[in-house]
């Protein structure tokens, strides 16, 4: 797989940074339609990275974007068993590159 010009996909992000992106989901309200102040808080360089956790989170069940009110905010999922990120057809995409 590669990318418009012939760039191939970055790596997948570290778990490090997908722990840090499910601690910010916990610890405050994020907004589901617009990620952009996540992305601020967790550096703009990060944003990618960030896309990259918030989707493979999702993908494994881990969040869910819920409506509140007309809106849609980040929720995380109450844990039924262990969870594998590696799981998440996000990262096994990136990885297969």
């Amino acid at each position: 797989m590669a990318l418009p010009h012939g760039r191939p996909p970055p790596p997948p992000p570290p778990p490090s940074h997908i722990i840090t992106v499910y601690r910010e989901l916990q610890a405050r309200r994020w907004h589901a339609e617009d990620l952009q102040p996540l992305f601020a808080k967790l550096g703009e360089e990060n944003t990618g990275k960030t896309l990259v956790a918030v989707a493979a989170l999702e993908q494994v069940g881990l969040i869910t974007a819920t409506d509140r009110g007309g809106a849609k905010f980040w929720e995380l999922v109450p844990a039924t068993g262990k969870k594998n990120l590696a799981d998440a057809p996000i990262l096994k995409c990136l990885e297969d590159r």
